[in-house]
């Protein structure tokens, strides 16, 4: 959904611009669509929308000092009926999310609050795919080089644009570093934190074009050579974060878990006999497994030790594909399993009677930790 909610959300910014300069009815009314479909699609597009919502105030008040004036020239017809028509879009879900940002706020979530280095991870995410624990010596001073020429050229660049070119270059900005800023003050508390930078993925999209724009435009009288400095090092930042994004492989961040699901199942295929199911001590761990899900080692998780109370698992609950409703039935027909589940220790079985009688283990080559394992049960 991620990329799907970019796509919106840049073709939403696109008719913004459009319906600005026209304010033509039909580009509101289609503004508002997308915003429609952009909350339907991932809640925290919001970020982008209060960035629209920052921009056509910023732009508004150049134009006057008066507070009603300014009401007036915001708060048009045509503004008006576009967030309509995005409210009566969105509206039939409201419910559901409002459900569901309870759920998560009383029980908790897997994202860690806020401090100084959210910032300095946000943009060393962007650019080596690293903590900013991470970043040393040379390409420290590189990344901090890039960030402060961008910093000078876009005041030189921004006083040399004419109105419309103003405006347009203000939009770009603001939405490369809106949703950053939002995002961290929507994490202080008392609520939780949903600081994950690719929750802003629109804004390091927006934040490529504001460095492309302020490179190949403050850089227009300087020599070649000179010139292209700025654009090799950037490059060579990408292409070594693109290194990072291959040698993790399958590794959250937040939680600092390497995801090594596919490794574990194929170890166990190795090991196990034809027709020895796999059972995900979790919905999350089955989620990541079922993809692997083969004939001779089908996948499954237990109904009765499932707490459906998170949307992402209404798939789960409505739907009985891969799912075990009675275990011991299950056992009689499989005297044999294997229990695979996210832990730094041998899984306890889900009935106290199985006796182990195999184990694998896979070993991170990030941080060396054995997080994903599974365990050879006899049922009965």
């Amino acid at each position: 959904m991620y990329t799907l909610a970019a796509l919106i959300a840049v073709g939403a910014t696109y008719l913004l611009v459009k319906a600005t300069e026209s304010n033509r009815r039909l580009h509101w009314v289609l503004y508002g669509i997308l915003v429609g479909l952009g909350m339907w699609t991932h809640y925290l597009i919001a970020f982008i929308w209060i960035s629209h919502w920052v921009w056509r105030a910023i732009v508004t008040r150049q134009s006057t000092t008066k507070w009603k004036t300014f009401k007036t020239k915001f708060f048009t017809r045509n503004w008006i009926i576009a967030h309509v028509v995005a409210v009566a879009i969105f509206l039939p879900w409201v419910p559901s999310m409002l459900f569901q940002l309870g759920v998560i706020q009383v029980t908790g979530f897997w994202i860690g609050p806020v401090g100084p280095d959210s910032f300095a991870n946000y943009f060393t995410n962007f650019f080596f795919y690293l903590d900013h624990g991470q970043i040393h010596n040379w390409i420290a001073l590189v990344m901090l080089g890039v960030l402060l020429l961008l910093a000078i050229l876009a005041v030189k660049i921004y006083r040399s644009f004419n109105k419309a070119e103003k405006q347009k270059y203000l939009l770009v900005v603001v939405i490369a570093f809106a949703p950053m800023i939002i995002m961290f003050l929507s994490s202080l508390p008392p609520l939780r934190s949903d600081f994950v930078e690719r929750y802003a993925l629109v804004g390091m999209i927006f934040f490529t074009l504001f460095a492309a724009i302020t490179i190949v435009v403050g850089t227009r009288k300087w020599k070649p050579v000179l010139r292209a400095l700025p654009i090799v090092a950037i490059v060579g930042m990408m292409i070594y974060g693109v290194t990072n994004v291959y040698l993790y492989g399958n590794f959250n961040k937040n939680s600092d878990t390497h995801i090594l699901t596919h490794e574990l199942v194929e170890a166990i295929d190795a090991k196990a006999k034809p027709g020895e199911p796999i059972i995900a001590n979790s919905p999350w761990v089955f989620y990541e497994a079922v993809f692997y899900s083969t004939n001779d080692h089908p996948v499954y998780f237990i109904d009765s030790q499932t707490q459906y109370i998170y949307g992402s698992l209404e798939m789960l609950k409505t739907n009985d594909m891969h799912k075990i409703k009675d275990l011991p039935a299950f056992t009689k027909e499989h005297p044999t399993v294997w229990y695979i589940g996210n832990s730094s220790q041998d899984l306890a079985p889900p009935v106290s009677g199985w006796k182990q009688i195999d184990r694998v283990v896979t070993t991170s080559w990030v941080n060396g930790s054995t997080n994903y394992r599974g365990s050879e049960f006899q049922t009965n």
